[in-house]
């Protein structure tokens, strides 16, 4: 299938510590790249640099030159994949760079990024060609929700937001809690169908697969920092077995349960 063929995914990583600093151009390549936390600088083609001490999206464009590098000690924590080819280009130009003209946007609700940049690097991990277009899709699917974000002010000003802003963090919080979505809809007075329309535009999922993917995360946190078994670790999230765990939890991640349980010992 040739249809993914204009994109090339070069790199992906997480580096929760990062401290380089940057002053380069970077020819034959773009990024896209989250600053998930931390306080660092950031600037384009050697004019003014700007603060950025906030959960924010930048990228990259060969083009222009960037600069940027920590303002403190512990670095910033940083996500990044690199692509090449005129998809990607296509991507930059007409998407990332028209949410806003500084070269960064401010993303006021990092967790749904937080999830893609995961996913984007357990496919890139896996270094395979046929998997160029799942991670492609994935910042197709980032940019829909940051253009959702910026176009975002009409949803604040829905008198329900805060009651379903609390559903989501009740969510992240403890994903292993039993959510009837029909039932929390009951509780903010909501239609189930106006609730899931709502829940999308403030999280950018639907309250099921938001549900879904916060459990993922939480078996991933669980598999780097505990010994639990697979079973053990379904058993918690509330899902019905084993065998349905490793398949949600490898379409998420790109791998299974036991394969990213290696790339953490």
């Amino acid at each position: 299938m040739k249809y993914f063929d204009d994109i090339e995914v070069i790199h992906s990583e997480i580096v929760p510590g990062y401290a380089a600093v940057v002053d380069e151009t970077f020819h034959s390549l773009i990024s896209v790249e989250f600053i998930r936390a931390g306080r660092m600088y950031f600037g384009i083609d050697g004019g003014a640099t700007k603060e950025l001490n906030f959960p924010a999206i930048i990228w990259h464009h060969p083009s222009h030159s960037y600069q940027y590098g920590s303002l403190d000690a512990k670095g910033w924590d940083h996500r990044w994949v690199t692509l090449r080819g005129p998809r990607a280009m296509r991507l930059i130009e007409e998407g990332f760079m028209q949410l806003s003209p500084a070269g960064f946007f401010r993303v006021r609700r990092p967790e749904p990024v937080e999830s893609i940049f995961r996913e984007i690097a357990a496919l890139a991990r896996l270094n395979d060609v046929r998997l160029h277009g799942d991670i492609f899709v994935l910042l197709e699917r980032l940019l829909c929700l940051l253009r959702a974000e910026a176009a975002g002010n009409a949803i604040e000003k829905n008198p329900h937001a805060a009651e379903l802003r609390a559903v989501a963090e009740r969510m992240s919080d403890a994903p292993w809690l039993d959510f009837a979505m029909e039932r929390e809809a009951r509780k903010i007075g909501l239609s189930y169908s106006h609730f899931r329309r709502l829940f999308a535009q403030i999280t950018g999922q639907a309250p099921h697969d938001y549900l879904l993917s916060r459990k993922i995360m939480a078996a991933a946190n669980a598999f780097r920092a505990g010994n639990e078994s697979v079973k053990q670790v379904a058993a918690r999230l509330g899902f019905a077995d084993s065998i349905h765990f490793c398949k949600a939890f490898k379409k998420r991640m790109g791998l299974s349960p036991g394969a990213y349980r290696l790339t953490r010992s």
